[in-house]
């Protein structure tokens, strides 16, 4: 199956290099980009390449304008890069397909989803097409577009399985098999975190694998949160749950694993009590959910240190961790214009020895705090 537009109206991304900031607009399906001082440059909305890519076949004029008006749509997903001459972003763009059949003819719609740079002062551009794999959908795999990473000419795409994450019933054991049902212990025998497809050739490499935290919880891929970076030819992979780090190299062979968070305290919840009539199965999944005190909001690699921001509880903190003799330093990002609020987003920059915190107000395209801390 496929996810549904984001839930909320609208998302942020913030460049600290051009200090630019586009505003991606979910319900238009439009993105608008503002200069460092918060001065409106562009708006970008879906071209007629998008709309026709796929959806472009032998029918007249008039019934293919009635079709654009009333049902392709093209819908922006996420905002994958941002400079001063380009927005890279994931795009679903409508494709038409006309199967004939003696004297009927019938067209039928369904989505692709594509990696779409659009110019700031240019035009768009498809740059490749996301395919996900039909035998992963066999295994009851689905993908989430809208927390895709890509490096190189790879594609890297988060994968879940298993209730509640796919299905919308009430959960009934004997209505799931152990490979969509979170609370046996063999659901966890095969639970990647990301597929890794190669656009030259199609190829996949599969990455990770959820950690105990998951299996101990039984709370399957619900409280799945992925995060990705790359730096120096080492790749980073997080599940934004248990605070292990896996470490690959560019060939997608795993070679070390970290651990950057506090350790998590609280309640263990070794299975589901099935025998629990006061409790639904998605009331314990949320209990899951509730105790995760911390968050992790934006990472970075520079040098030999990997720099984590993350939410504990009410306080913004950066981890200052040391790749070579894993140590930490831990500085508090001391804001007081309500850093916990939903609608802002933080992000970090750095040089060899300086972080900078940044936090930027969804939705008004402007920077209002900022922190330097020397490394």
């Amino acid at each position: 199956s496929e996810e549904a537009m984001p839930s909320k109206a609208s998302s942020i991304y913030y460049d600290i290099e051009t200090k630019r900031i586009a505003w991606l607009d979910y319900v238009l399906s439009a993105v608008y980009v503002y200069d460092e001082n918060g001065k409106f440059v562009k708006q970008m909305e879906p071209s007629d390449s998008e709309f026709e890519k796929f959806s472009k076949i032998d029918i007249d004029t008039a019934t293919y304008s009635m079709l654009k008006q009333n049902l392709l749509k093209v819908i922006y997903l996420k905002i994958l890069n941002l400079n001063d001459k380009t927005v890279q972003l994931i795009g679903s763009l409508p494709r038409l397909y006309m199967t004939v059949e003696g004297s009927d003819t019938s067209v039928d719609y369904s989505n692709e989803m594509c990696i779409i740079d659009k110019g700031i002062d240019s035009a768009s551009t498809i740059v490749s097409t996301i395919k996900f794999p039909e035998e992963l959908n066999k295994k009851g795999f689905f993908p989430k577009h809208v927390n895709i990473y890509t490096y190189d000419s790879m594609i890297l795409l988060p994968v879940y399985k298993g209730w509640p994450v796919i299905g919308s019933k009430g959960f009934d054991s004997t209505n799931y098999s152990a490979s969509y049902n979170p609370f046996v212990d063999s659901f966890y025998d095969y639970t990647p975190l990301f597929y890794a497809i190669d656009t030259r050739n199609d190829s996949i490499k599969i990455v990770g694998n959820l950690s105990q935290q998951f299996k101990d919880d039984k709370s399957g891929y619900y409280n799945y949160r992925p995060k990705f970076i790359a730096k120096d030819n080492r790749l980073y992979f997080h599940d934004g749950y248990s605070g292990y780090f896996l470490v690959y190299d560019k060939k997608f062979k795993i070679i070390d694993t970290l651990f950057c968070l506090p350790a998590k305290k609280g309640i263990v919840r070794n299975t589901y009590n099935s025998n629990n009539t006061e409790q639904t199965p998605l009331e314990y999944l949320n209990a899951t959910r509730m105790d995760i005190d911390t968050k992790i909001v934006d990472l970075k690699v520079v040098g030999n240190r990997l720099l984590l921001l993350y939410q504990y509880r009410d306080v913004m903190l950066l981890n200052n961790y040391n790749l070579t003799d894993r140590t930490s330093s831990i500085y508090k990002i001391d804001d007081k214009t309500n850093s916990t609020n939903k609608q802002n987003k933080y992000a970090i920059s750095c040089t060899q020895d300086k972080a900078l915190v940044t936090k930027v107000y969804d939705g008004i395209a402007k920077i209002s705090f900022t922190k330097y801390i020397q490394l």
